[in-house]
């Protein structure tokens, strides 16, 4: 299993392992740049660093990771690792040059934790030390053996002792992240924080789902129909039967849902208050929703999501502080090109 890699990682994609020298494989890093100094150091921090070796590495596997990501959440319909899919546009600028300004964000950080770890006494737990050799495991697994992952590493011009402690780091950022965000912490996040935080972000509601199939392109009338009547004291169980989908049946006293996804549905739901009904059109239907309020049950079970999106908003907001500060060699970094580089076998 694939833990904190851009989230859920399903879509495979092998990459031949060609049996080549090693100074073969260090004139063709991913691959079509020379490799030739792949011991030194690409990115530094107060003596820690990482190598352009390594770094080359990071980049081809974080590239796989996002490839992964799109395909497996539906992202795109159809996700090739072609010029045109990493040009594409976002909201936010080219997927390609996004993609890049991560992975050198995600090795800044690496730098920068690795030191900042070591002065706040944090290390991986059992569990943590558990996914590491279960990424290692993985990774041996989709080169046939160890002897096979050895030598597909040849070409990065690391080891695989390298590219296992590249996976401690990357879990050592998470426990740092928990440190600094505990209570006394330099980025604290108090129950209270977390509290407002499960208000502000989630809801509960329940609905009846109507659509203008059934009534004759007319579906918002026999739901407005519907609403007056729930207004006016009567009982949603009694419309459940008309719902076109089994939500209430399922759920008559509500299910959790997130705000801030750019949908009528999750709009309308947090402008009302417990108790209120509403309807909105979305999709192909007209939905009556029931709005409730948050257990204690409730807020028990989001806790640790909302703690979660508190730490790592407060805690990237201290990394971004201090990216600066790491030392770059920005001639070596601009010769990697994330349409031409390798993806890896998971």
């Amino acid at each position: 299993m694939k833990r904190y890699l851009g989230l859920v990682l399903a879509f495979i994609i092998v990459v031949s392992v060609c049996s080549c020298s090693k100074e073969e494989y260090i004139d063709n890093p991913n691959p079509s740049k020379p490799l030739k100094n792949a011991d030194e150091a690409i990115m530094s921090y107060e003596g820690e660093s990482i190598s352009t070796g390594l770094y080359s590495f990071i980049f081809s596997y974080q590239k796989t990771n996002m490839l992964y990501s799109y395909q497996n959440l539906g992202v795109s319909d159809a996700v090739e690792d072609t010029e045109a899919f990493w040009n594409s546009e976002t909201e936010n600028g080219k997927l390609g040059e996004l993609t890049v300004k991560d992975i050198n964000d995600h090795c800044r950080m690496i730098l920068l934790c690795n030191k900042m770890a070591s002065e706040y006494g944090v290390k991986l737990g059992e569990t943590e030390l558990e996914y590491v050799e279960e990424e290692i495991n993985d990774l041996t697994a989709a080169y046939g053996s160890t002897a096979g992952l050895d030598e597909y590493l040849k070409r990065y011009g690391v080891t695989a002792e390298d590219v296992e402690n590249y996976f401690s780091d990357k879990y050592l950022i998470l426990s740092l992240r928990n440190t600094l965000c505990a209570e006394g912490g330099i980025c604290e996040v108090s129950k209270t924080d977390v509290n407002k935080e499960i208000e502000r972000a989630y809801g509960k509601t329940t609905h009846i789902y109507l659509t203008d199939a059934k009534y004759e392109g007319n579906a918002k009338a026999k739901a407005e129909e519907i609403l007056a009547a729930l207004k006016n004291g009567a009982d949603m169980k009694d419309y459940a039967n008309l719902s076109e989908d089994t939500t209430y049946k399922t759920y008559p006293d509500g299910t959790l849902i997130s705000y801030g996804v750019d949908n009528a549905y999750t709009e309308t739901a947090e402008e009302l208050k417990a108790g209120e009904y509403a309807i909105c059109t979305f999709g192909e239907g007209v939905y009556i929703i029931k709005k409730f309020a948050l257990t204690d049950k409730d807020k028990d079970s989001l806790y640790d999501s909302a703690f979660t999106s508190l730490a790592d908003e407060k805690f990237m907001s201290l990394m971004e502080e201090r990216y600066s500060l790491v030392e770059i060699e920005k001639t070596e970094l601009d010769k990697f090109d994330i349409v031409t580089a390798e993806t890896i076998a998971f």
